[in-house]
């Protein structure tokens, strides 16, 4: 048995109490296959949910007091320092995923609880938070994480570049992009009209440029669907122009799915839609898993410029960085539809960037 690892993470859960599939969950995954011994923590990012933690595959949880966010902070603290010293004999990996986590594995280990702690930096915001104190309180985690950890791991190479211009050394960041698992994927037939968008937890997506787009791609294209993935209960504005516009059986509201269905669903689809509209402000420096799991299901893309993982699209001309105007959504899926084999033929070179345990690999070398 290899040795054990303890991450330490927040998590978006929905409605349903359902935890969404993110980065530390790849990572998670990833050394469960791998035969490594691992705690999964994840406190919940917003809401009141409870902490859910995996130990062994088995699954518990810990209510805390949701008094106020930063009193909330100071009880997931403790609570990850405790983990830390109920595993202090086996001196276990400590991954801490934010700045919020990260300062309790930096503590675990000048106690002696932990062997080594990483501090993994999923997303970046030039302004956590409206209140000063706050905001302030943030970023001094975040240098705390950065100075004393042993190793940070980002999951963009614009983070590397904010980080380097607050005058932090290079190489102390290695990048792990938020990419899926090839490993995990099963070929399977595509149907190229197929439109596939999975969100949105948050209104960073402008998913009311697809569906506006349907009634004359329809006229051109009439066996063209749109799937739409995420939680119902969170696109009203969605169902609502679906009505109007009259396209019920052509738009399907398939609602949240485990990990492990949506990738399968997602490799009979024809194109993914990610229409970021920069609402969200961690777009900028964010990589999207979204769409590198729709490119791994090889799936082409139409997306905006504003996340880096659009780069990837231009580099290997597997998709479409568009503008958000309806024309532009509506000719690129038209070019898409008319052209697929011209935007499917990379997808094999899309890869060598894209495969999460390539980068885990490297990653686990450096600890």
């Amino acid at each position: 048995m290899k040795r054990k690892v303890l991450i330490a993470s927040h998590a978006v859960f929905t409605s349903q109490n359902v935890d969404v599939h993110g980065s530390a969950h790849a990572i998670y995954d990833y050394l469960l296959d791998n035969k490594y011994q691992v705690i999964f923590i994840m406190h919940p990012l917003f809401g009141k949910f409870m902490t859910k933690i995996i130990r062994n595959k088995k699954e518990t949880y810990v209510k805390f007091l949701s008094i106020h966010p930063l009193f909330r902070y100071i009880q997931e603290f403790f609570y990850n320092i405790l983990a830390c010293w109920n595993e202090r004999d086996s001196k276990p990996l400590y991954i801490g995923v934010d700045p919020l986590n990260i300062a309790a594995g930096v503590l675990a280990r000048k106690l002696g609880f932990v062997e080594k702690c990483v501090f993994y930096i999923p997303d970046f915001m030039e302004k956590r938070s409206e209140n000063s104190f706050l905001n302030g309180f943030y970023f001094l985690l975040d240098w705390l994480g950065i100075t004393f950890s042993d190793d940070v791991w980002c999951a963009s190479p614009r983070i590397i570049q904010a980080k380097g211009a607050q005058g932090y050394a290079s190489k102390k960041f290695f990048l792990l992009v938020n990419a899926p698992r090839y490993s995990q994927l099963k070929g399977t037939k595509h149907n190229k009209f197929h439109l596939m968008c999975v969100g949105n937890i948050d209104t960073g997506l402008s998913n009311d440029l697809i569906i506006s787009a349907m009634p004359t791609l329809l006229k051109k294209f009439p066996q063209i669907t749109l799937t739409l993935i995420g939680p119902n209960d969170q696109l009203v504005k969605e169902k609502s122009l679906v009505k109007k516009l009259k396209l019920d059986g052509k738009v399907i509201f398939a609602g949240v799915m485990p990990h492990k269905k949506l990738m399968e669903t997602l490799q009979t689809g024809g194109i993914g839609l990610a229409l970021y509209n920069g609402t969200t402000m961690n777009n900028p420096y964010g990589d999207s898993i979204k769409i590198r799991e729709y490119l791994a299901c090889h799936l082409p893309v139409i997306t905006t410029p504003l996340v880096v993982t659009s780069e990837l699209i231009q580099k290997y001309r597997v998709g479409y960085v568009s503008q958000l105007r309806k024309t532009d959504v509506t000719h690129a899926v038209e070019d898409i539809l008319g052209n697929y084999p011209t935007f499917t033929k990379n997808m094999a070179l899309v890869r060598q960037e894209n495969d999460f345990d390539k980068y885990m690999v490297e990653a686990l070398k450096r600890v």
